[in-house]
């Protein structure tokens, strides 16, 4: 029998809880490395505006969250990040998973910013991926769609 020895003879699959154990710890601990990826991302605004990947230097920067209508009922949203100085608007999502970022994300994140007081600044969207995004998306261009694959 193959796998990690826990005692003589004995493999992870002879401790049942082990196994679901270090399965809700992976979870957790991504789910963790997700907030993290948020905050480092967001603490990185004033950079990015300095290199230029910003349009704007923020004045403020936090995150949102309110409700959404999306088919025919009122749903509690949040969005990632949101940046803003006294013209412009910079709406984005932060996230840290195996998978490319696309469309449907980019989607989404505009039907929420219709939930989002704008007061008439200039609104740009950002995307954060730690895998990167797809080709349609990267194929999408728009000056107000910002893509940032730091890792």
């Amino acid at each position: 029998m193959t796998g990690e020895t826990i005692s003589p003879g004995r493999t992870k699959r002879d401790y049942p809880i082990l196994s679901i154990s270090i399965t809700i710890f992976n979870d957790q601990y991504h789910e963790f490395l997700g907030f993290v990826y948020e905050d480092v991302i967001r603490s990185n605004c004033f950079q990015y505006a300095l290199g230029q990947r910003l349009p704007f230097m923020p004045r403020t920067i936090g995150k949102w969250w309110g409700q959404v209508k999306a088919d025919g009922r009122w749903t509690e949203t949040e969005i990632d990040l949101v940046a803003y100085d006294d013209h412009h608007l910079l709406l984005g999502e932060c996230k840290y998973r195996e998978k490319a970022v696309g469309l449907q994300e980019l989607n989404w994140l505009m039907f929420k910013a219709q939930f989002v007081a704008s007061k008439n600044r200039e609104l740009y969207y950002l995307l954060a991926s730690k895998s990167g995004f797809t080709e349609e998306l990267m194929s999408f261009h728009d000056p107000h769609v910002i893509l940032i694959h730091p890792c």
